[in-house]
């Protein structure tokens, strides 16, 4: 699998001679390196990893960036003299171009040890500046795993590195990032600077957008990998999967099941980022804690209508007025025959002198009906309801608002 390192070149007034100022970074494991640029030491501590070392970089920067500087300090002496000169002129009229870049490759890929990919971005001045260094960066990065530097250039291009690793791994399923780095010279002690990871900000980001993907499908199994790298038991996030599998399937019985011995791990303070949305999480589980099934159905209700999901809303909320009904007759509501002889109860009530349960049934399952087949339905109703989307959103919620009275408070 490809390993990709990204990193960015600042712009500054160094002498031509001498080249950046060399400084030791001393790595998290208390490995130091000295170099005048920290992409090289970076470059060499990631190939120190043997299962997946860095194979080529990305190297950013503006036209009047300092490639120049750069490519003296990496020079031996009088090697590519000429293509030196015009970078570092070029350079200093802030009018460098890939083409003069070009000259210089075999200069940066002899140092780096590897093939780097220079490429020029903007200065990041506005929305389509910002857009065009995102895709820069997504064209010129092979899938695989990346790592950033996010050290080197303007303060503001740390945020856009920050953002360009997510969106790698958004757009490509075989793209990971590996690592967020940053040499912190203005932190330097003693002559030796810290090297700092910000992978706990990039797990807080994941932990962002599996709660997005939840609110969008439902599914909390997308927690399960995050809860376990965190000290939640493997058999709890496995409990987590499960959970979601039956929910999805609408097995109600079985998702709650699974999720109790989950609710009760939750109840202890988790590490890392999970800490921070534990709590969260916990809301997103609590139809668990309600008092019966049919209050539970009636509770994932809500939330599939919250994300739109009106299909999914009537089934749950259809189920939860059967469900009530069979505890209330005293029938057992996950035996099949006990619950259709209830539908079959309130079909007759629909056809003759509805009451509100029946009422309520037959209106969401006309709707359950349109919504789940492809033809016209025959429902005048449910016709109109498909044609207008205010009109669905707001009878499905007055027809939930009445579920609820029937099924929670009734």
């Amino acid at each position: 699998m490809a390993h990709t390192l990204i990193g960015f070149l600042g712009r500054g007034a160094l002498d031509a001679k001498t080249g950046y100022r060399k400084t030791k970074y001393r790595f998290p494991d208390g490995i130091i390196r000295e170099t005048p640029f920290f992409s090289m030491a970076l470059l060499q501590y990631l190939k120190a990893d043997i299962e997946n070392p860095p194979d080529g970089m990305v190297l950013l920067g503006t036209e009047g960036s300092m490639w120049g500087v750069l490519a003296e300090s990496l020079a031996k002496t009088g090697e590519n003299e000429e293509a030196r000169l015009q970078l570092y002129e070029a350079e200093t009229r802030g009018r460098v171009t890939e083409e003069i870049l070009a000259s210089i490759q075999p200069i940066a890929d002899r140092a780096f040890g590897c093939p780097v990919r220079m490429r020029l971005i903007p200065y990041c001045r506005d929305e389509t500046e910002q857009i065009a260094i995102l895709k820069t960066i997504a064209d010129v990065t092979p899938k695989g795993r990346v790592s950033f530097d996010l050290t080197h250039g303007f303060r503001h291009l740390g945020m856009v590195g920050f953002m360009a690793a997510f969106m790698l791994e958004r757009i490509s399923d075989a793209t990971t990032v590996a690592g967020l780095w940053y040499g912190a010279l203005d932190m330097i002690r003693d002559g030796v600077a810290p090297v700092i990871r910000l992978d706990g900000l990039m797990r807080v980001h994941r932990w962002i957008a599996a709660l997005d993907r939840y609110d969008a499908r439902g599914d909390y199994g997308v927690f399960a990998d995050l809860l376990q790298e965190d000290g939640l038991d493997a058999k709890k996030t496995t409990e987590l999967s499960m959970a979601a599998f039956h929910e999805g399937n609408s097995n109600i019985l079985d998702a709650s099941k699974h999720l109790k011995p989950v609710i009760e791990s939750l109840a202890q303070p988790l590490e890392g980022p999970s800490g921070l949305f534990q709590k969260r999480l916990q809301k997103r589980l609590s139809w668990v804690n309600q008092k019966d099934r049919a209050v539970q159905q009636l509770a994932l209700a809500h939330v599939a209508f919250k994300r739109n999901d009106y299909l999914r809303c009537a089934i749950l909320a259809i189920e939860s007025i059967v469900t009530r009904r069979c505890l209330d007759s005293k029938l057992d509501p996950w035996k099949t025959e006990h619950r259709e002889q209830v539908k079959t109860q309130l079909n007759r009530m629909a056809n003759r002198s509805p009451s509100p349960a029946a009422a309520a049934y037959f209106t969401l399952n006309n709707l359950r009906n349109a919504l789940a087949h492809s033809a016209p339905p025959k429902d005048e109703t449910a016709k109109q309801l498909l044609q207008n989307p205010k009109r669905m959103k707001a009878e499905l919620q007055a027809i939930l608002k009445e579920v609820t009275f029937l099924v929670k408070d009734g």
